[in-house]
């Protein structure tokens, strides 16, 4: 009954958190040229990490198309 009451009767008006207006390319901009910490709350990996991911994918993407285009 006591979750019941906290959850449902509850008088607290709810916060935004996600409130940004820009997404894709520009969302991620943000992300790394922002507040270290923000990166890490939203994608749970550090800018480092995200950095190293991100060049890997990449690196993967460009050598699978060159891999379709000899082969075409």
């Amino acid at each position: 009954m006591y979750y019941y009451k906290h959850i449902f009767l509850s008088t607290t008006v709810p916060i935004l958190y996600h409130t940004s207006l820009l997404t894709g390319d520009a969302w991620v901009c943000k992300l790394m040229n922002g507040h270290p910490d923000q990166i890490r709350h939203n994608l749970g990996v550090s800018l480092e990490v995200f950095e190293v991911l991100a060049y890997t994918r990449t690196a993967l993407q460009c050598h699978t198309m060159e891999l379709c285009l000899r082969n075409s």
